[in-house]
């Protein structure tokens, strides 16, 4: 199994999955008081599906940054974040007919 690399803007080198893992966690939090319990930036009220919204929207990160105040390793933490539910998710093929 090929282990996944983030780069870190921050300190200009790639991150291992773990350490990316770690940052994540570090950035998401759910807390019932906060957006019924919905992810968010820590520090923020911004829900990780708003930022991945922007992202699908086309906005760039200087984008995102300037509209819900929060930082590129906020932004790739939420991507992380989401990217790690799709691993875990069961696939279910269709049946064709």
């Amino acid at each position: 199994m090929r282990e996944r690399l983030g780069y870190s803007k921050q300190n200009g080198s790639w991150l291992s999955s773990k350490t990316t893992r770690l940052i994540m966690y570090e950035r998401i939090i759910i807390d019932p008081e906060i957006q019924h319990g919905k992810p968010v930036i820590r520090g923020t009220r911004v829900p990780v599906t708003r930022i991945l919204a922007g992202l699908a929207g086309m906005m760039t990160f200087d984008e995102i940054c300037q509209a819900y105040e929060v930082t590129v390793e906020d932004i790739q933490a939420a991507v992380n974040y989401a990217e790690e539910l799709v691993e875990q998710e069961t696939h279910h093929p269709l049946p064709m007919g």
